[in-house]
Parts: C-alpha cells; structure tokens; sequence
C-alpha cells in the first residue's frame, strides 16, 4: 500500500481563518483570506514590529487554537477517499511556543479524519519523512522533500497564500482532491 504524506494547515485545516480571528481580536483588523498572498499571514497583511509580535503570541498563548481551526472544504472527503487507497499520514510543523498545540492538533485530526496519533508527525524538517506522495502548501517544504526523495511524488497543494510561490522543480502543482486520489491510485 502506498504512504501519502500530507500536511495540515493549508491543506485539511483552515489556518488563515483562525489566523485572521487573532488578528481581529488583537489589533481590530479586518481581514478576508483573499487578502493573504503569502504564507507569512503578518508580511501579506503589512503586520510589523510589535504589532506582529502581539499577534504571533496572542497564537502562542491560546491552546485551543489548532483544535479549533475550521477544516477546509473537500479535506474530509480527499481524506477518506486516500484512506480507502494509501496509508494516510500527516506531518505538520508545529508551533514550538504554544504548548498545547501538539496535543491539540492531533486531538483534531483524531476527531474530525480519524487519524490517530501514530499516523502524525511534527517537524519542520519534513524531508526526514519517506513516503511515495507528498504534498504541502509551502513551497520550500516541497522542494527540501524532492530532494531528499527522488522519483517519488511531491505536490505543491496551491492556495490563495501561495499563489506567488513558484512550483519547485520536481514536483506537481494542484489542488483538487480528485486529482490527487488518481496520482495515488495503483
């Protein structure tokens, strides 16, 4: 059985929404998800300065934040569908100064895709991660994987806040489930 490697955040959880409530209940800004062009939500909005710092804590220090972030439209379904083909798992970056976000994201993931705990994987360092398909929303993320795994598939999940971001050499762009479940399929 195929191992598909997905990220979270862009790709099953709506982080830019979660990330656009913080920064309306800490600086009173308004914003939509069509405003983010980049994954950087503070660069794309123009949040400097101690501006940008009082948004990231305020992220640091809510531990129900990733356990309440809206899951994005299709991931329930993609998901199911790639489980019913692959061995699905989920390596995410985590957010090393809130506490509780570790725990938080996979009580998420358990709850809302069923995958449990020995199916996800927190790092930054993705590449350190074999599979035969891998697919995240950044760019850099993409690229380090295809170095690190030649000849397999890695795709660039393409989002509104990576609509800049050039596809790394290697790998495939899309973001259609149905795509995606036929690019693994046997």
């Amino acid at each position: 059985m195929r191992r598909v490697l997905l990220d979270c955040d862009g790709l099953l959880s709506d982080f830019t929404r979660g990330a656009l409530s913080v920064v309306e209940r800490t600086l009173g800004r308004r914003h939509v998800p069509e405003d983010i062009w980049h994954w950087d939500f503070c660069k794309a909005l123009g949040i400097v300065g101690n501006d940008r710092i009082r948004v990231m804590q305020a992220i640091s220090d809510d531990r129900s934040f990733a356990a309440n972030l809206p899951i994005l439209p299709g991931a329930l379904d993609g998901v199911r569908r790639l489980r019913e083909i692959a061995e699905v798992h989920v390596v995410t970056s985590p957010w090393n100064t809130n506490s509780g976000w570790t725990y938080e994201r996979e009580r998420w993931l358990l709850r809302n895709f069923e995958i449990d705990h020995k199916h996800v994987h927190h790092s930054s360092a993705k590449y350190l991660f074999a599979g035969d398909v891998f697919v995240d929303d950044k760019a850099s993320h993409v690229a380090e994987w295809v170095a690190a795994h030649r000849g397999k598939l890695a795709v660039l999940w393409r989002t509104l806040h990576n609509q800049t971001e050039a596809v790394p050499t290697g790998a495939a762009v899309s973001s259609s489930w149905d795509l995606l479940v036929e690019w693994v399929s046997p």
